[in-house]
């Protein structure tokens, strides 16, 4: 993908450099732009050296355009996504107002490609009446705005106004330029593990890492999806940036979650590992060392079950299936399938817990086969919205 960034006089474009070699990682051809204010704030030989490309500055007219006056109209003609990021305060108005008094915002006005704008300032400003004026007009004219985070600011205040994350950053540019083939569709997400408890310190738990829930989420949300992540104990960060998460460390706190969002779900996506049982009566005090202790366990609610019964047409169901046993897998896949609505189902093996990669057996109920999938688990997850997004549409 070919993006340009638009620095501007932010604190936040210190934070630029890191961002270029993500996005270079990642396989990102990016050129820099930087207004007055960036230009000041940034180190243009090292944009250089960390692009492998020019950097462009302010003027409209420099001895640098002469090869290509018409630069603000190539640049956007063959770039994918112009991001401005950070964008200041000042920037946001001159958008508003469709200004195009330097070199970036000449090209902004001229860009056919999407608009994406990570504004970056001090709390009191973010949260101006004219800003959020602003920013009205902004998105009106189509531009994507992400939001920016509650932290303390470079002069000590604390507030919303901190430049969102990177990973933010970059999912945002990522999905400017993806089909937005979900857009308008809610998907409700399970990841990670359950932890039910013995005592008010001790649980039993299981070895969830929520790896393939979070690609999932992040999957779906790239192309355009609402996506709500219930969220178990897991090993991932995940963006309240982009998804709406809702706690639920327990099966009874998933169960409930499920029934009162899954109705309003388009995609429910059963990826968390919820405990099978519970304590029955789980002692309110630590119970103390020493001894031989016995507990009686009770079958908690089969989430996925329970939701079939309500399922509604338009609805569809992603559920997985994992066994130690890899003879008895297919056999289970398609039980499931049949006895909790899925649509999809996904053979999972203990050895995928935890991993970065993972082999998983892919079967839909429009199937013939059960096709084997292997990979680093967002490679899988994209594979399996694929496939979801050949089905939902039939």
């Amino acid at each position: 993908m070919n993006i340009v960034l638009g620095i501007t006089g932010s604190i936040g474009a210190i934070k630029v450099p890191e961002l270029i070699r993500a996005l270079r990682k990642r396989g990102h051809c990016v050129q820099c732009m930087v207004t007055s204010g960036g230009k000041a704030l940034s180190c243009v030989p090292a944009l250089e050296a960390l692009t492998g490309n020019k950097v462009w500055g302010p003027e409209i007219f420099s001895s640098s355009l002469a090869e290509n006056p018409y630069a603000h109209l190539t640049l956007s003609q063959t770039t994918d996504v112009i991001g401005i990021i950070p964008a200041t305060a000042n920037t946001l108005a001159r958008l508003a107002l469709g200004m195009a008094d330097d070199l970036l915002l000449t090209t902004v006005l001229g860009a056919s490609c999407p608009i994406v704008i990570a504004p970056a300032m001090n709390p009191k400003m973010w949260n101006h009446p004219a800003t959020d004026h602003h920013l009205q007009k902004i998105q009106e004219y189509g531009y994507t705005i992400i939001p920016p985070v509650y932290g303390t600011v470079a002069c000590g205040d604390e507030g919303m106004g901190k430049m969102a994350e990177i990973s933010d950053i970059i999912a945002f540019l990522e999905r400017s330029a993806t089909p937005q083939n979900f857009l308008g569709k809610k998907v409700l997400i399970s990841f990670g593990g359950t932890q039910e408890k013995i005592d008010p310190v001790r649980f039993i738990g299981n070895g969830s890492s929520g790896k393939m829930g979070k690609a999932l989420a992040e999957s779906f949300w790239k192309r355009g999806a609402e996506v709500t992540l219930c969220e178990g104990i897991h090993q991932v960060s995940v963006s309240d940036t982009r998804f709406t998460i809702v706690k639920t460390p327990s099966a009874e706190s998933l169960l409930k979650a499920f029934q009162e969002k899954a109705p309003v779900s388009d995609i429910v996506v059963f990826a968390s590992a919820v405990a099978d049982f519970t304590p029955s009566v789980p002692a309110q005090q630590k119970i103390k060392s020493g001894g031989h202790l016995d507990l009686t366990f009770s079958p908690t609610v089969d989430i996925a079950k329970k939701l079939a019964e309500t399922k509604m047409d338009h609805q569809f169901f992603i559920g997985f299936s994992l066994e130690t046993e890899n003879a008895i897998l297919q056999t289970e896949m398609m039980r499931k399938a049949q006895q909790k609505k899925f649509d999809i189902v996904l053979g999972n093996n203990v050895k995928n817990l935890g991993e970065d990669t993972a082999e998983y057996v892919l079967w839909d109920t429009h199937s013939t086969h059960f096709e084997e999938i292997a990979g680093a688990k967002e490679e899988i997850a994209e594979k399996v919205v694929n496939r979801t997004e050949t089905l939902y549409f039939l």
